[in-house]
């Protein structure tokens, strides 16, 4: 993988990240949230 590659992947974690607070998740659940939509991406 490129540096640019893992920026990229960084970005949408990030956004993933950001979506998951917006619609309230607990602490404990983001890890499982994030884990079905990488299994999307």
């Amino acid at each position: 993988m490129t540096k640019e590659e893992l920026e990229e992947i960084d970005l949408e974690w990030i956004q993933l990240f950001i979506e998951a607070n917006k619609i309230g998740i607990k602490k404990g659940e983001i890890r499982e949230f994030l884990n079905q939509n990488k299994k999307k991406v």
